[in-house]
């Protein structure tokens, strides 16, 4: 067996892997929250340990929005007013420990 064919091998093998994950490996939701503080603990965390991550905003439904009349009282600003969920591929999501984000929020 030649350098060659070893390497057309490895060449294959890496493209099959990619198509795969192409194909079939998702993105799905790991943890969500209407705090920015929780935003940045779980984004440095995620990054932190090199996992890829998409974030999706949308805007918060009424019960949370109704806590915008609170923001002067309290101090919240922007809390609240955005739903944040976290994205990441399957495949990354099978290989992280079930207590992940556990302790986030303490």
């Amino acid at each position: 067996m030649n350098i060659f064919n070893l390497s057309i091998k490895k060449i294959f093998s890496a493209l099959l892997a990619q198509l795969y994950r192409f194909l079939f490996d998702r993105y799905v939701e790991v943890y969500w929250t209407y705090s920015l503080a929780d935003k940045a603990k779980a984004g440095a965390k995620l990054h932190a340990a090199h996992i890829p991550y998409r974030i999706r905003v949308r805007s918060a439904s009424g019960p949370m929005r109704s806590a915008r009349g609170l923001i002067p009282t309290i101090g919240l600003r922007n809390d609240y007013m955005y739903h944040y969920t976290f994205l990441i591929r399957q495949s990354d999501f099978e290989m992280l420990p079930t207590n992940f984000f556990y302790n986030l929020t303490q």
